[in-house]
């Protein structure tokens, strides 16, 4: 157990049945539930840092939709055209040889917590959800992925060069 990550032993799977156990059937009602709410606000974080309620609320606005510098007026909730299916995705992996096209890792070296495997995301260079022309996927792995959500014109530049400077070689 690293030290200092628990003030006390965590509970077993054994106590946390009964605790469950204990629980089963008993009703919280609303007033419970706005007690139990209040007597949380304040309380120390994981630093033991403790948020005034003016501080929360400040948090919160800030990550509303309009408010987030990532915004990008509801284009994560346009849907994908007809043509984006799993035979598509599939053929893009094996162009680009089932490795991520930006760190070279093979897509068998990826495995969840579980220990189980998980496929490449092809990725629209673009970053329009209808355009599933070939030349503008690029399969990378969930951590490359995630990091081409920001300075969305600069990775776009970065990939198109990449493909045009991977095409003159072949």
């Amino acid at each position: 157990m690293p030290k200092g990550k628990y003030k006390h032993k965590p509970p077993t799977c054994e106590t946390r049945a009964k605790i469950s156990k204990t629980n089963i059937g008993k009703i919280c009602t609303p007033e419970h539930r706005v007690k139990t709410s209040k007597s949380m606000k304040g309380r120390q974080n994981a630093l033991g840092y403790r948020h005034t309620l003016k501080q929360i609320q400040k948090f919160s606005f800030a990550r509303a939709r309009e408010n987030n510098p990532n915004w990008q007026n509801g284009k994560s909730f346009e849907l994908y055209s007809p043509g984006w299916n799993e035979k598509l995705r599939e053929q893009i992996r094996a162009r680009d040889n089932y490795t991520c096209q930006e760190c070279g890792r093979h897509q068998d070296e990826f495995r969840t917590k579980t220990n189980r495997r998980w496929k490449l995301i092809p990725h629209h260079i673009d970053y329009c959800k209808k355009n599933n022309v070939p030349t503008n996927l690029i399969s990378l792995c969930l951590n490359c992925h995630m990091k081409t959500s920001y300075n969305r014109k600069d990775w776009a530049k970065y990939f198109r060069i990449k493909l045009n400077s991977s095409r003159e070689n072949k």
